[in-house]
């Protein structure tokens, strides 16, 4: 897109989020799934929304975003899907369409969030898990990676909290796949269950969705 059309692209984005309304916001990406946009590193369409609501084995658990950015589309999977998903970033102003209790920020030099930075999602997710942190139990039993720019941060999260997570789910580039390029701690916690490219799931040619679920022994 140009300049002035990306503008007014965005403009119309952040109007249609004002008026709650991601329906509309859904329809602009179906309409064209090689729409440029800054707000989300992938198109956000209704087919990859479904496809992932299909596939999250812990349905009633919430999702941890890893990287969400401007939170566009973890905003558009909650509303089309009823999934409830936190974003996670290094900075707030980077967000824009997550509240505060759906957000975390991570603090200078960090790179995982600690259970004490979960404090502020109790109002917003009601599960056991985070109503107990003081137990320091992990609530996230799916991980989303959206154009993940370290994919060895996985690695990270798996030698933390590895056995709380059950599911990592990635959307990217296909030839930065993580399962690829990670080292062995991925391979030894889990098993890349699928993948699924370009546009039969809402996703554009050169992209994929690989799905990686936790080996239970």
């Amino acid at each position: 897109m140009e300049l002035t059309t990306l503008k007014i692209f965005h403009t119309k984005i952040l109007h249609l989020y004002k008026l709650n309304d991601y329906n509309s916001i859904l329809n602009l990406f179906d309409s064209d799934i090689n729409t440029s946009c800054t707000l989300s590193s992938t198109s956000p369409t209704s087919r990859i929304m479904d496809i992932i609501l299909e596939n999250v084995k812990f349905k009633h658990s919430p999702i941890l975003s890893i990287g969400s950015g401007s939170g566009l589309f973890e905003w558009l999977l909650m509303n089309k899907t009823g999934l409830k998903v936190v974003g996670l970033d290094v900075a707030q102003f980077i967000n824009i369409f997550l509240n505060k209790q759906s957000y975390i920020v991570l603090k200078p030099g960090q790179t995982i969030p600690s259970i004490k930075d979960l404090s502020h999602l109790k109002n917003f997710i009601t599960t056991q898990n985070v109503q107990n942190t003081e137990e320091k139990e992990w609530p996230f039993k799916t991980l989303l990676c959206v154009y993940l720019r370290r994919p060895d941060i996985l690695a990270e999260y798996i030698s933390l909290y590895g056995k709380e997570i059950d599911q990592i789910l990635a959307i990217g580039p296909i030839q930065e796949d993580p399962w690829i390029y990670q080292e062995s701690k991925l391979h030894e916690w889990g098993n890349q269950v699928m993948t699924r490219r370009g546009e039969s799931v809402g996703l554009k040619p050169y992209e994929q969705l690989g799905i990686f679920n936790r080996k239970f022994t």
